[in-house]
């Protein structure tokens, strides 16, 4: 079922999108090392990327599918900053 859901929706949406919405949340809460609670922060940030997304590809007349990929690359971008940031003080991160 998941691989059907998946095909369809790269028909509609494009690859490059639907291959975003599965690999970079999960991959920002991999950089932040969030292990409780990270599916939902997963998925309320793919959520906010998206709709983030589509903002902008309203606002700035741009391809949506575009849009999104780059809300997404921004969030990578400042989670992997704040995971840098977070590594250089270890007394304020959490062990993995």
């Amino acid at each position: 079922l998941r691989a059907v859901s998946i095909a369809s929706a790269m028909k509609s949406a494009g690859v490059l999108v639907v291959f975003t919405y599965l690999v970079a949340p999960g991959l920002a809460i991999q950089l932040l090392g969030l292990s409780r609670g990270g599916g939902v922060v997963s998925v309320f940030s793919a959520a906010a990327c998206g709709v983030a997304g589509l903002v902008a590809s309203y606002a700035w007349d741009l391809p949506s599918g575009s849009a999104i990929v780059a809300a997404f690359g921004a969030w990578l971008v400042s989670a992997a900053a704040a995971a840098r940031m977070f590594r250089m003080r270890p007394e304020w991160r959490r062990p993995i």
